[in-house]
């Protein structure tokens, strides 16, 4: 799904192959973390933010970084 929406390649997403655009990176990582359940509970708030948070950081700095040699 990420990579029929096309765009720019800037980030990864776990279990594509390809960079995607880095808004489609963060979502397909923030789905497979809410449907593996990885999710931490902050008690105070009642909030469980990492499995949306996270995504969306690495999203943002794999867009804004240089190109890094593997």
């Amino acid at each position: 799904m990420g990579r029929d929406q096309g765009g720019t390649a800037q980030a990864d997403a776990v279990g594509v192959q390809t960079r995607l655009p880095a808004a489609q990176a963060a979502f397909v990582n923030g789905v497979l973390a809410h449907s593996l359940d990885y999710d931490d509970t902050h008690l105070p708030s009642v909030l469980h933010p990492s499995a949306s948070v996270i995504p969306a950081v690495l999203a943002a700095a794999q867009a804004g970084a240089p190109a890094v040699r593997n």
